[in-house]
């Protein structure tokens, strides 16, 4: 009986920008080209393809966890003015009532309301 294959371990460098192809395949800014080579790499092996799917449902999951804020937001600034968004300093800033100097901020705990 042969050897069972040895599973493909991509590098860091390898999933940064395998990663960075995904989601601007999800974003809709490939290239003809550029979405036959993602392609390909997920046609080639399952190392390729489990990154896919921990980057979609990582990018589904952020994106459905602060829709609301997004329309809220979206809402104030008049949805797509992108002078207002330039102009704004905490543009990159998820949660607008935090500080801007840091983009990720901790959920605070759960507030007990039986007591």
């Amino acid at each position: 009986m042969p050897p069972a294959a040895q599973p493909k371990v991509l590098t860091q460098e390898q999933i940064d920008a395998f990663t960075a192809s995904v989601l601007r395949y999800l974003d809709d800014a490939c290239t003809a080209d550029e979405v036959r080579a993602l392609h390909d790499q997920l046609a080639a092996d399952a190392a390729h393809r489990e990154l896919f799917v921990r980057t979609c449902r990582m990018r589904g999951s952020l994106r459905e966890s602060y829709a609301p804020r997004r329309s809220e937001w979206q809402a104030r600034s008049g949805a797509g003015a992108s002078d207002d968004i330039a102009a704004d300093s905490r543009a990159d800033t998820v949660v607008h009532e935090l500080s801007p100097d840091d983009t990720v901020h901790p959920l605070p705990p759960p507030q007990d309301t039986q007591g």
